[in-house]
């Protein structure tokens, strides 16, 4: 769920000491729980952030696109929605290590990093449940 990719990967490297955790999250959940980044830098916990950023609620977009006609209100940057500016900048404010690049992030070390990846807003998601369809 939105939400759950910081705190389930704190969850995972606590319960497997000294392993590497990889921990691919959206700019959206990554807001509802950004304070976890605290956590992930003051325990020094092997956490590899990858966040997914396409400046916008992908999943709420295709619900939207699909029943509401493509109104984004409050579920993209021009429908109101705010991010940082600086998600690096941001992930350094709380200690975390940021990387420029894939293998900078997978090979860095034991300590926790971050790597932002820049996507299209409008990319939907190929395995999302419709409504009133069945779980195939």
């Amino acid at each position: 769920p939105m939400g759950y990719g910081l705190g389930g990967a704190i969850g995972a490297a606590f319960a497997a000491p000294g392993r590497r955790v990889v921990a691919i999250v959206g700019d959206g959940g990554a807001l509802m729980s950004i304070n976890e980044l605290a956590t992930i830098a003051r325990h020094k916990l092997n956490i590899k952030i990858i966040l997914l950023n396409n400046g916008a609620h992908s999943m709420c977009m295709a619900t939207q696109r699909q029943w509401l006609g493509g109104n984004y209100y409050a579920t993209s940057i021009d429908g109101g929605l705010g991010f940082p500016h600086d998600w690096g900048m941001l992930a350094e404010s709380f200690g975390v290590r940021v990387s420029l690049t894939l293998d900078e992030l997978l090979y860095d070390s034991s300590c926790p990093n971050f790597l932002e990846v820049k996507i299209d807003p409008l990319e939907s998601l190929a395995f999302q449940v419709k409504y009133g369809e069945p779980i195939a």
